[in-house]
């Protein structure tokens, strides 16, 4: 059967079937036709030329419904194949991205940020949940000699909220993402929960956005293994 087939590489979506499959079908028809006309001659039949006009509409309709058919499943089953194929190519894209994106926590400008973040809070781990510890570390974080700490503070989180950002859109692949960075997420969380949602609540609410992306991701690996 798949002689009668010409097929087109899987990544075209297509599948053009050989005219001789009209072929053969036209030399069904006109041989029907024959065998009809021998049967009308031999037996008298009195078929009219009407009736061979009608038998020849219909054979060639029903060939071209056949060859349309037989067209539809087989490209059906090349576009599975293509469409198959692209999530294939899209999937390892996608992983790639993922260990690009994440290899920026490694690198040096954000390996500075993260070991200055680290020295910063860890006099604070633990305490924040105090009113008056979360206000001298606030205070102690808005001060100008503390102005690099802050911004590498910043920059951390913003990393991590643009990768938590990432996966929500599904950018990036999130199980490669949590098992690089499960641990650091949930520490930096931890740690600064009170002082990310004291943040949420100023200027009266406006601010509710901040980080969230980072806090969703975060708890959402809380009581995952």
């Amino acid at each position: 059967m798949f002689s009668f087939f010409k097929k087109t590489s899987p990544h075209g979506g297509r599948i053009t079937i050989s005219y001789s499959v009209l072929g053969i079908g036209l030399v069904v028809l006109v041989a029907g036709i024959v065998v009809v006309r021998y049967l009308d001659h031999r037996f008298s039949l009195n078929i009219k030329l009407g009736d061979y006009i009608s038998m020849c509409s219909f054979g060639s309709v029903t060939i071209g419904l056949i060859y349309n058919a037989i067209a539809l499943q087989y490209n059906a089953q090349i576009n599975k194949l293509r469409f198959e194929k692209e999530d294939e190519v899209n999937n390892y894209n996608k992983k790639r991205l993922t260990y690009e994106i994440m290899s920026d926590w490694y690198k040096a400008d954000m390996a500075m940020n993260a070991e200055k973040a680290r020295r910063f809070v860890t006099p604070f781990k633990g305490k924040l949940n105090d009113p008056v510890v979360l206000s001298e570390f606030k205070k102690k974080l808005a001060d100008d000699a503390h102005l690099e700490d802050r911004k590498s503070l910043t920059a951390v989180l913003n990393y991590f909220e643009n990768l938590a950002l990432l996966v929500y859109d599904k950018v990036i692949d999130e199980a490669i993402l949590k098992k690089a960075f499960r641990t650091a997420f949930l520490t930096y969380y931890n740690n600064l929960k009170e002082y990310i949602e004291d943040e949420q609540r100023g200027n009266n609410g406006s601010n509710c956005r901040i980080f969230i992306n980072f806090v969703s991701l975060s708890k959402s690996w809380l009581w995952v293994d």
